[in-house]
């Protein structure tokens, strides 16, 4: 009589765990509980990158509705009945737009108080046209430098509006009734300052105001 030969099949989980706890559907079939069941590794999720990925496209998306409003004439300066500077209009309401406007028209306005408004004395109306024609410009590049904590002055002799920032070393902006930004950048080195300067010109296009960080990237204060 030939003697059976004992089902010798090894599972990766023990005897007794299979006996006792899987129950049996049907004659030869066994039931395997959910946490055994093989499962697609997780996703790994890089929350620092994903933040900053998530950053990014917010800041991308202000920009572009901050270039919306330009090009829609939301933004444009302007003197009030009271005589104060507005870079937008009354009509649109944008918080973080407000918000980057906010320290450079409380400057201007202080620049304007030199320049009566209603003045007509051509030089004088003449003055308060260039500081207005060269906050137009200035407004192009708000989101970045206002993101920066820039200083603002006047030059009094072009009426062009100057922008200085602090990093490694210090750049200085000129920017005027055009599209072209004068930048100077000096830093201390051990044996002297050097100096880096010149004219950027980014066209009308008013998209092409994000090329700014290409004069920010000078100090290494971009980030």
């Amino acid at each position: 009589m030939t003697k059976k030969n004992k089902d010798t099949t090894e599972t990766s989980f023990p005897n007794y765990y299979i006996s006792s706890t899987v129950p049996v559907l049907a004659k030869g079939h066994r039931h395997i509980p959910s946490i055994f069941k093989s499962k697609p590794p997780k996703k790994y999720v890089n929350t620092a990158q994903s933040f900053y990925i998530d950053s990014i496209k917010y800041h991308g998306d202000e920009r572009s509705s901050w270039y919306d409003a330009i090009e829609g004439g939301e933004l444009k300066p302007s003197i009030d009945q009271n005589g104060n500077v507005r870079l937008l209009s009354n009509t649109y309401n944008n918080p973080q737009h407000a918000e980057w406007c906010k320290q450079i028209e409380i400057i201007a306005s202080q620049w304007i108080v030199k320049y009566p408004c209603r003045n007509t004395n051509n030089s004088d109306q003449t003055s308060v046209d260039l500081i207005l024609q060269a906050l137009g410009q200035l407004s192009r590049y708000l989101p970045e430098l206002q993101e920066k904590q820039a200083n603002y002055f006047l030059d009094t002799n072009t009426h062009k509006i100057g922008v200085t920032l602090q990093g490694e070393g210090t750049l200085t902006l000129l920017i005027g009734g055009n599209s072209e930004v004068e930048y100077s950048y000096a830093q201390r080195q051990d044996s002297g300052l050097i100096r880096i300067s010149g004219i950027a010109k980014l066209t009308k296009n008013t998209r092409n105001s994000k090329n700014i960080w290409k004069i920010l990237n000078l100090q290494g204060i971009v980030g």
